[in-house]
């Protein structure tokens, strides 16, 4: 089990607020983040691990 296993429902809710709602994967991330942990990113972070998001959803 990888460290990431726990995380799976939040990487599908980015996924699918990004491919149902039609909004960027970077305000999907903002929002999963917010409402799963409590967590805000400032905007510099918050582009830099959407992009990576980004590729490894294009990658799959």
């Amino acid at each position: 089990m990888s460290d990431l296993e726990g995380y799976r429902y939040e990487a599908m809710d980015i996924i699918s607020t990004a491919s149902i709602a039609k909004k960027p994967v970077r305000d999907a991330v903002a929002l999963v983040l917010t409402q799963a942990f409590k967590v805000e990113l400032d905007s510099e972070a918050l582009t830099r691990f959407s992009a990576r998001i980004e590729r490894a959803i294009a990658e799959v």
